[in-house]
């Protein structure tokens, strides 16, 4: 329970939506309570502890500027006319973190009750709650609390790679799941990845990466609005296959094999990202359907054969051109010793039956001609008798052609058959046919079959998906890229042949042997923003995959884009058209809560909410909304909405107007006037009877609004008035009731209940509209009013979070998202030798680790881990210090201020480390040279092995100048790799970086309580400091793998420096180790400190690791927005808080504390650097140094 001695601070307070396990308020009673502060809240089952997000003074008098401007225009201040302190008060906002019973925290379930007294924290129950060590690490105090921040340096440190499974498990698909690209293009990921994988590879915690994209491919994801949009792939990774995949099938018959730990995005009440390990039965896949617009597409024959022999080019005028082009230079037959071809066929060749392509190449690169250019004027080509057209547009005719050929027709290799038993389509054949220049013959045995006896066509159709089986057939990628009216042709044409239109049961269906060819007609639906569902059809044990397309709203956009030839398919398509919707075909599932909770806050009545076409998620039946229904039902919240918005509104408006006056103050100007005037004066042209005047001064009339008439006249007799009082008697009563009515009901308040809670009986307004103004009273009303206005502001807090659902809601019905539920989730065994994956620009997952912005914090992290007792467990430190910020832990203090750590810490400077080459592994220098091949690394490492060799049989150390001489001299080494080698160790050379032996040794530098700086402010070459962070990295790491070194923290300073992102690897030579001591440091006691002023240039894969985020005062915008991405810990509510951080103040979130707080960093022990004077103290202390040269420079000079 709460201590006895803990001051009580106020009491929880009723709103619409507060309080709430998530939120609660209280009005503060007593005392001082400050943003920040935490506090425990009491509750039956135990105690809240809160953090207190916001604290807020309000004053009804002070609302409205216009109010304030006009009541203190004739030179009073308000206070002087009104009684403004009563209605002042105090309110805080907090957010319950957690609740105690007993000495066990858990999370908040259920809400503290209104009238629950709230208490400041007791201290000893914050240290529980935050893992408080009495012997952990002193960072700073609990603001408002006195309350040192005490943290265990395990927690704090060793478990910053503690989510390392994102990455390192991999969230990885099989090689043939199928991607779709930003053009509307599928390929296979495995083949997407192996083929960037061949031009570059890096290999990282056994992931193969690629991080370039030459073309800048992009692929289909969700936007922030998820919305399906084209984003940029920014690396392909491979990696090893776990023996275990999980297998999931849709309803609609698509399947994923995914490795256990790949997120895959669900809809319940919002999207959320679930590992495929913990995906169940009936939950929703969301299948992206992206408005792509296809483009021109063009089928080049002369490129599809630009390699043959057979193939030939016959037209005249290039043949002339040829032949021209080599007279200019040689005679035939010195030209056919070059080309290596008897002249005579040469000269054969280029005259009668033309030259092949593969010659043309050849010819044209003799002759210096441009091969493309002379392509570009090819018309025809030709094999034999057989021609085709150089090039063919794939537009609606071509699309319609190869529709029917592969749904009916067959590629004999030497001739082409269709076989269709309907006229008007074997016609509509053999004019598109003609259309491509080509001849379809009706075949005399047959009359149902058209041919078209030409082998370079059937050759050709063959490399573009005619196959000569049904089993292997495909749709060329010219008609999938294309625009939306060719994949209508074809789709039309298709069904025409080979589709099924059922309008009994309102679908079509389309049953094919291959797979493939299945696919590219999904591919091409979903261009329509249509959903297929797939399924198998066994026939004498072969699969057959079927297709479906079924609901009334599919069919229609299909009645409307196809054209069908087959009289009766059109009028089932027409008719299934027609019929209702099949609220099942395409629905929004788990939203209910969301529509439940819009459906009480935006007061939709039942009638409205059921009257909404085909929607009944919330009554009786189970189905969820389609986008139609939901569309009706977002157009009625968003109609509510605007009402509630308008009647907060002119609520507020009209208490504005209205005086805060009681009639008993009105009765007091009559009583202070009955001494100078009598009844009859006062009564005077108010329609008030003196007889009533009377009763009132004297208390036997209970005044009414009749007083405010009275007190006006009295007023006016002695030439004074009263802005309140002529409001008030001026106002139209019946008018201001109804009114009442009108923006209670558009509030969603009943107008008895308002009354009620007011103090009156229901329909206490009633008497507003017909008694006369004697019997009803101006207070009275007052009353309702300002309850209606303290329900306006508790719907007012309510309307973010209904416009964020609204806004949510409005994503889900967009054309571009379908819902398809799990069939089934099935864990199988895998064993393929690589899992895939991509890293897309929208793509983003939550990991934890330790983040600092600012060196003066760091100062007390190295001041209380250079204090800790050698009992407790001492480790070293190293700083990786680009400015010298930190070389004054180094300095002997001179006087008492500050602590001395000056006999636990060595400064080396950067321009004085020297790396041994004889230390250098080929490993390490491939991190340095990049662009080293995999045969000059055998050769290096053959050298490099040699000389030491040499040194161990006493020659002694060696440097580059001696590796450089061993490649000299060196015959085995081809020349096109020495050069290159040579030219790399001279540019390290330059660098004055290596030498025979290490300076300073590193095992002899770390130490337990030791801290070591290197300090790089001298260096200006970003390439050399990178070098010598790789290589410090590199050995740190591997001396702690071998336990040569004590447990280790690397604290990188400015580390956007040292692992930035999107930046390529020869700029960026140490990221590679310090991504891989954020990945596996843990397991060896390495543990790594990143600090940066500029996140969002920080490498992600780095920051990725972090289990704890120590976040100070950053201000740029996409700064906090990388911060609130990359921290789990943070919510929207303290996010918004990090903007109004002051300096000294932070915010910890993650392993280290469980719970986000916020603290008061405690001043340095150790004297501050000298980076941190003031500009002013800077100045003049270099005019004094200046003026003290000049005084010395004086007294030497004679």
């Amino acid at each position: 329970m709460v201590a006895k001695n803990a001051q009580t601070v106020g009491t929880v307070i009723s709103a619409i939506n507060s309080p709430s396990p998530s939120t609660a308020d209280f009005v503060v009673t007593s005392g001082l309570i400050h943003r920040g502060q935490f506090v425990e809240i009491e509750n039956a089952s135990g105690n809240f502890i809160a953090l207190v997000m916001d604290v807020f003074r309000t004053n009804k008098y002070f609302e409205r500027a216009d109010s304030v401007k006009e009541f203190e225009s004739k030179g009073q201040a308000l206070f002087e006319q009104f009684p403004v302190h009563e209605w002042e008060y105090l309110v805080a906002n907090t957010k319950p973190l957690g609740v105690y019973s007993g000495d066990n925290f858990y999370r908040p379930s259920f809400p503290p009750s209104p009238g629950s007294k709230v208490r400041i924290a007791d201290n000893e129950k914050l240290k529980k709650f935050f893992h408080f060590d009495e012997s952990g690490m002193h960072l700073g105090n609990v603001e408002h609390h006195d309350l040192p921040v005490k943290l265990n340096m395990t927690r704090m440190l060793k478990k910053h790679l503690a989510i390392m499974a994102m990455s390192g498990s991999g969230k990885c698909g099989d090689y043939n799941l199928e991607i779709l690209l930003g053009n509307g293009d599928t390929v296979k990921l495995g083949e997407l990845v192996d083929k960037h994988l061949e031009n570059k590879k890096v290999i990282e915690d056994n992931v193969e990466l690629c991080d370039i994209n030459p073309n800048n491919l992009k692929v289909i994801s969700l936007d922030e609005n998820n919305q399906p949009i084209a984003s940029e792939i920014k690396a392909f990774m491979r990696r090893k296959a776990p023996k275990k995949m999980f297998k999931i099938k849709t309803r609609t018959g698509k399947q994923l094999l995914v490795t256990p730990e790949h997120p895959i995005p669900i809809l319940n009440e919002q999207i959320n990202w679930v590992q495929a390990k913990n995906l169940a039965k009936k939950d929703y896949l969301i299948t992206a359907m992206p408005q792509i617009a296809g483009s021109e597409q063009i089928i080049d024959f002369v490129q599809l054969w630009e390699n043959s022999t057979k193939v030939r080019v016959d037209d005249k005028s290039i043949l002339a051109e040829l032949k021209s082009k080599l007279f200019e230079k040689y005679s035939m037959k010195e030209f056919s010793r070059i080309v290596n071809m008897p002249s005579r066929k040469l000269q054969y060749l280029l005259s009668y039956p033309g030259v092949s392509l593969n010659n043309l190449k050849l010819i044209c690169d003799k002759l210096d001609m441009n091969f493309l250019e002379i392509c570009s004027k090819i018309k025809t080509l030709k094999v034999r008798s057989s021609r085709i057209p150089a090039k063919i547009m794939v537009d609606e005719n071509f699309a319609r052609f190869m529709a029917y050929l592969l749904a009916e027709g067959h590629n004999g290799g030497q001739t082409i058959s269709f076989t269709n038993s309907s006229n008007l389509i074997r016609d509509d054949f053999s004019n598109l046919a003609k259309l491509l220049g080509i001849v379809a013959n009706i075949n005399r045995k047959r009359d149902i079959e058209l041919r078209i006896y030409n082998k370079l066509l059937a050759d050709s159709l063959f490399k573009l998906g005619f196959t000569n089986s049904s089993w292997t057939k495909y749709v060329p990628k010219e008609i999938l890229l294309s625009k939306k009216s060719v994949l209508a042709a074809f789709l039309s044409a298709f069904i025409d042949c080979d589709g099924y239109v059922c309008s009994k049961k309102s679908h079509i269906e389309i049953t094919l042997a291959s797979k493939q060819m299945l696919d590219n007609i999904e591919q091409i639906v979903l261009r329509f923003k249509l959903n297929p569902i797939r399924k198998i059809k066994t026939v004498k044990g072969k699969q057959y995959g079927r297709l479906f397309l079924g609901g009334a709203d599919y069919l229609n956009i299909l009645n409307n884009e196809l054209t069908l030839l087959i009289d009766y398919k059109a009028k089932a398509l027409k008719e299934c058209s027609l019929k209702k919707s099949n609220s099942n075909v395409r629905v929004i599932p788990n939203i209910k809560h969301t529509l439940g909770f819009l459906k009480n806050k935006l007061n939709l009545t039942q009638n409205q909410f059921v009257n909404i076409a085909n929607y009944l998620s919330l009554n009786e039946r189970h189905d969820d909304p389609t986008p139609i229904s939901l569309r009706s039902l977002l157009a009625e919240f968003e109609h509510n909405y605007a009402n509630i918005h308008s009647a907060i509104t002119q609520t507020k408006k009209l208490f504005y107007v209205m005086p805060n006056l009681t009639e008993e103050d009105a009765k007091q100007i009559l009583v202070n006037a009955y001494s100078k005037y009598d009844f009859n004066k006062i009564a005077k042209n108010t329609k008030v009877s003196n007889t009533t005047a009377r009763r009132v001064v004297r208390g036997l009339t209970e005044p009414t609004i009749n007083t405010f008439y009275l007190a006006k006249n009295v007023l006016a007799l002695e030439n004074e008035s009263d802005l309140g009082i002529d409001t008030i008697t001026n106002l139209d009563f019946k008018q201001i009731a109804n009114q009442i009515r009108v923006l209670c009901k558009n509030l969603g308040y009943e107008i008895g209940e308002l009354c009620c809670r007011s103090g009156f009986r229901g329909q206490y307004l009633d008497g507003y509209s017909y008694n006369p103004l004697n019997t009803i009273k101006y207070s009275n009303i007052y009353k309702v009013l300002y309850n209606l206005f303290i329900i306006s502001i508790d719907k007012e807090k309510q309307l973010p979070e209904i416009r964020e659902k609204l806004d949510f809601l409005h994503t889900l019905v967009s054309d571009g998202l379908f819902f398809d539920a799990i069939k089934s989730v099935e864990e199988v065994d895998y064993d393929k030798k690589y899992v895939y994956d991509l890293c897309v620009e929208e793509h983003n997952f939550v990991a934890n680790n330790l983040i600092i912005h600012n060196s003066f914090s760091t100062a007390c992290l190295i001041e209380e881990l250079l204090n800790r007792p050698k009992q407790k467990g001492r480790i070293a430190i190293v700083v990786l210090d680009p400015h010298g910020e930190y070389s004054s832990f180094a300095q002997p203090v001179k006087d008492g201020k500050y602590e001395d750590f000056s006999d636990r810490t060595k400064i080396i400077k950067a321009q004085n480390i020297r790396i041994a080459v004889p230390k250098m592994s080929v490993h390490m220098l491939a991190g340095i040279i990049p662009g080293l091949t995999a045969p000059q690394k055998r050769d290096l490492s053959r050298i490099l092995s040699c000389l030491k060799e040499d040194m161990r049989k006493g020659l002694g150390p060696f440097d580059w100048s001696h590796v450089k001489d061993a490649i000299l001299k060196d015959n085995n080494i081809k020349q096109n790799s020495k050069f290159p080698l040579l030219g790399w160790i001279d540019d390290l050379m330059s660098y004055n970086l290596f030498a025979r032996t290490d300076m300073p040794a590193i095992s002899e530098l770390i130490k337990p309580g030791t801290l070591t700086i290197i300090d790089f402010s001298d260096v200006v070459n970003m390439k050399k400091k990178q070098m010598i962070v790789s290589y410090f990295a590199n050995k740190l790491f591997d001396e702690r793998k071998s336990n040569v070194i004590p447990p280790t923290l690397l604290i990188a300073e400015e580390a956007h420096q040292w692992c930035p992102e999107h930046v390529s690897e020869e700029s960026a030579i140490s990221r590679s180790i310090l991504r891989t001591i954020a990945r596996e440091g843990r397991k060896f006691g390495m543990s790594l400190c990143i600090i940066s002023q500029r996140p969002v240039q920080l490498d992600t894969t780095t920051l990725s690791q972090c289990s704890t985020h120590m976040i100070l005062r950053i201000t740029n915008p996409n700064d906090l927005k990388h911060i609130a991405e990359s921290s789990e810990g943070i919510d929207q509510r303290s996010f918004g808080i990090i903007n109004s951080l002051q300096v000294g103040e932070a915010l910890l979130v993650g392993e280290a504390t469980g719970y986000p707080l916020f603290f008061k960093v405690r001043y340095r022990k150790s004297m501050p650097s000298k980076h941190e004077i003031s500009l002013e103290d800077a100045a003049l202390k270099f005019e004094q140094s200046a003026d003290k040269t000049r005084e010395e420079t004086a007294e030497f000079l004679p």
